[in-house]
């Protein structure tokens, strides 16, 4: 049976793991030129901000085009690398608890 506490409190303590995991999927899948602007510099201003074309970036990198990658932002693949360590953090440092029955 479904143990709702114990899926409460798993969601509570791996949430940014969900979260940073979820989104390279994210990237994974979609195609690079749907992405939708959330960034609210660029959303408001008509210049870019530091850090746009960082996501479109991964997802190049994801789909195999470094080149196309690199004309993005050019920290993409650093970006990446970071981000995919502290998911290898995040996953070593996970407590999973078996649910208790009940």
């Amino acid at each position: 049976m479904l143990n709702i506490k114990f899926l409460y409190y798993q969601l509570k303590n791996n949430f940014e793991l969900i979260c940073w995991s979820g989104a390279l999927v994210l990237l994974a899948v979609c195609p690079i030129n749907d992405h939708i602007i959330i960034c609210p510099f660029r959303l408001l201003s008509i210049v870019d901000c530091p850090g746009c074309g960082i996501s479109r970036s991964m997802s190049s990198i994801l789909h195999g085009n470094f080149v196309q990658s690199w004309h993005y932002h050019p920290l993409g693949l650093f970006a990446l690398i970071v981000l995919l360590s502290r998911i290898l953090v995040l996953v070593r440092s996970t407590k999973i608890i078996k649910p208790l029955n009940q």
